[in-house]
């Protein structure tokens, strides 16, 4: 069988005089905390399945989540739209959101963090975002072609998962990007709400990682795990109306939008019948 993930052939790669010293323990701890033989003995049952269907077999069939949503009708069957949802889990939602917008549509992309990319069962649906030299000037090529080809783009605006903050957990603030493409290329934005949460574990590193103002996303190396303790859960997704590119005008700056359309998301997911024009009047983009 492949291994797709091979933490000993990783750190032999990237610090071979590390891995000379690093106890066995440790390695094994890591392989098991990022569930290598899990992952790899599911990357090879579903190696002939590609793109929607092998996330759909990946969530139904190895986590046995329950997937649902609502407001599919929302989604325009041609055009470019944008699908700016929150982001609770981690990896696990990018493949979730694929699999509910490909029942309306074939042509999909999703701009994902560019180690999701590294999975050979995803071919151009999703695109990488890297921000760094000659890659990071290729992927804003393809992520200025998937905006301007009339796809439905699907984005995480926040950028990293959920964190709790004060006893809510919330996406973190929301990047502006999606606002400037909504803008630039015409496009109406459909706002998504997912519900779920991480463990409790992965907030309390976060914070403690917080606290002692450790800038590296520690946290992070306990997604993996995160994603299989999804399992047997209910998750669900809910779309909302698309919201005019219109809308976005020099009322707010782009920043101050983008938290806009993140505050509605979240009172979307507490009330799927909230007109945003309605949440709009009563909301204070200062707040």
């Amino acid at each position: 069988m492949k291994e797709y993930i091979d933490i000993d052939g990783l750190f032999r790669k990237k610090n071979p005089g590390l891995y000379k010293w690093i106890p066995r323990f440790i390695l094994n701890w890591i392989k098991k905390t990022v569930h290598q033989t899990d992952i790899n003995e599911a990357l090879h049952r579903n190696r002939n399945y590609r793109d929607a269907e092998f996330a759909e077999r990946i969530i139904r069939d190895e986590l046995h989540v329950k997937l649902t949503s609502t407001g599919l009708e929302n989604i325009p069957e041609s055009g470019g739209c944008i699908v700016a949802a929150n982001h609770p889990l981690g990896g696990i939602d990018g493949m979730m959101l694929m699999v509910e917008a490909s029942k309306v549509r074939t042509d999909v992309r999703v701009i994902v963090n560019d180690l999701l990319t590294a999975l050979p069962n995803f071919g151009e649906i999703f695109i990488p975002i890297n921000k760094l030299g000659a890659k990071g000037k290729q992927s804003m090529r393809m992520v200025d072609e998937a905006y301007s080809t009339q796809k439905l783009v699907l984005v995480f605006p926040a950028g990293l998962c959920s964190r709790k903050r004060n006893g809510v957990i919330k996406d973190l603030d929301w990047q502006k990007s999606f606002i400037n493409r909504s803008i630039k290329y015409g496009l109406p934005v459909i706002p998504a709400f997912f519900s779920g949460k991480n463990s409790k574990r992965f907030y309390t590193v976060s914070r403690i990682r917080t606290f002692l103002k450790i800038k590296t996303n520690i946290e992070m190396f306990f997604l993996p795990d995160e994603m299989f303790k999804q399992k047997g859960k209910h998750v669900h997704i809910h779309f909302g109306k698309p919201i005019p590119a219109e809308t976005f005008d020099n009322r707010q700056s782009q920043h101050q939008w983008a938290q806009t359309i993140k505050e509605y998301v979240y009172k979307m997911g507490r009330n799927k019948e909230l007109n945003f024009n309605n949440f709009l009047e009563n909301y204070d983009s200062n707040s």
